[in-house]
């Protein structure tokens, strides 16, 4: 088994993942029961409960695809590239209702994507759980058949 690259990235990326999933979660419930607590006044579309349910949303299901990443799954990857994006649009979106909660997340999705994205070779071989069933490398070597 050739030895992969970028163990330390993939952790990293997993770990953040799992800290942004979570902010985004209590952002979601503080704008939720605190609407108070955001300027409603200064989001780009001025509906903090519609706001409220997406972060939530993004967050849970950040939570879930941080699991994959610690498994080092490239569906997890894979999964973490596009909803990294996706919280990095939704926290640009929404930074006029809290600035520096936004700025937070959004910077630590480009973390994340940078993470997830520098050294793909560290995610999901098929090396790792045996040959899958295309992988011929297992017959060099062997007793060969006419055909």
């Amino acid at each position: 088994m050739a030895k992969r690259g970028g163990g330390g990235w993939a952790s990293f990326a997993a770990v953040v993942f799992a800290i942004v999933g979570i902010s985004n979660a209590i952002q979601g419930l503080g704008a939720l029961f605190k609407k108070e607590y955001y300027s409603e006044a200064s989001l780009l579309y001025s509906n903090l409960q519609f706001w409220a349910w997406a972060w939530l949303i993004v967050g849970f299901v950040q939570i879930i695809a941080s699991s994959l990443l610690v498994g080092r799954a490239r569906s997890g990857r894979i999964l973490g590239i596009v909803l990294a994006g996706g919280s990095a649009v939704l926290s640009f979106l929404t930074i006029g209702a809290y600035p520096a909660w936004g700025l937070a997340v959004l910077a630590m999705d480009l973390m994340i994507v940078y993470g997830l994205t520098v050294h793909p070779d560290a995610y999901g071989e098929a090396d790792i759980i045996g040959p899958g069933p295309l992988d011929r490398s297992a017959d060099i070597g062997g007793p060969r058949t006419p055909r």
